[in-house]
């Protein structure tokens, strides 16, 4: 019956998100064009699939990773290019975040701090505002949560292979916005490190083998991209996938960003 409670509680902070979020969502404008034309492409062909772009040839690679573009162009697939489908992605991840949050807290805090927290997610404007756009933000939040669900339930219930899934799980919020899809890093490595019941020689087996699992899906897609550099022409704003990665998105976002590729065509 108590459980039961718990979860009563925390239905009403994902009803209320889910209200701000999906309400008259398709009105309006959809604002930022950029990722609605790269998503749409990305439904036109495997190539374009693969290596999504902002120009229908595929000639010019987006300087963002694919996930999120695979994502948008599925809603576009099964519900048109209208504004409600360019949306959905954000929108449903923000009801997840919502959710998400109430399960970690109920874990660390108890059911009525986690129900606080939940419903000030649900309604805090700039959340909402955000997730009823077509951001690349609220998926990777969405994301990220999970991957602290994982690591919370992992030390509380001494399940070792879900940090595992966990390290996969962050391998795949790299792939929505790079790095900060990493931003939790640093914590969940201290959490982990700090609560991990075994010795130290399986606190390094644990960190080795979820390093593979992060790498294998964070640089799978990167590398499969170099390896077939001759498939497309560029990268926007880079020399070529890894300039994208570790320049646009990093080094130049402190001081040194300048939109246009510095490569010359001679």
């Amino acid at each position: 019956m108590n459980r039961l409670r718990t979860i009563d509680i925390g239905v009403l902070p994902i009803v209320v998100a889910t209200i701000l979020r999906f309400y008259d969502l398709g009105r309006g404008h959809p604002g930022l064009s950029i990722y609605p034309a790269i998503s749409r492409n990305t439904t036109t062909s495997f190539h374009n699939w693969f290596y999504p772009s902002l120009f229908p040839d595929g000639s010019i690679l987006a300087d963002k990773p694919p996930v999120f573009f695979w994502i948008q162009g599925f809603f576009i697939q099964i519900m048109g290019t209208g504004n409600l489908a360019l949306r959905m992605p954000a929108a449903i991840a923000a009801v997840c975040s919502v959710a998400l949050l109430f399960l970690i807290l109920r874990r660390t805090h108890g059911k009525w701090p986690a129900f606080i927290a939940a419903l000030f997610l649900a309604v805090i404007p700039l959340d909402v505002n955000f997730s009823r756009g077509i951001f690349l933000e609220p998926v990777t939040t969405s994301v990220i949560l999970l991957c602290v669900y994982l690591v919370v339930t992992g030390v509380q219930d001494a399940k070792e292979n879900r940090f595992y899934w966990a390290a996969g799980v962050l391998g795949l919020a790299f792939m929505i916005k790079l790095w900060q899809g990493l931003l939790p890093a640093p914590g969940l490595a201290i959490l982990f490190v700090i609560h991990y019941w075994g010795s130290w020689l399986k606190i390094a087996k644990v960190t080795l083998i979820s390093s593979i699992f992060f790498s294998v899906v964070a640089f799978t897609w990167p590398i499969s991209v170099w390896l077939t550099s001759g498939a497309y022409d560029s990268v926007m704003h880079s020399e070529n996938i890894w300039d994208m990665i570790f320049g646009w998105n990093l080094f130049q976002r402190f001081g040194s960003l300048e939109y246009g590729a510095s490569h010359s065509n001679g």
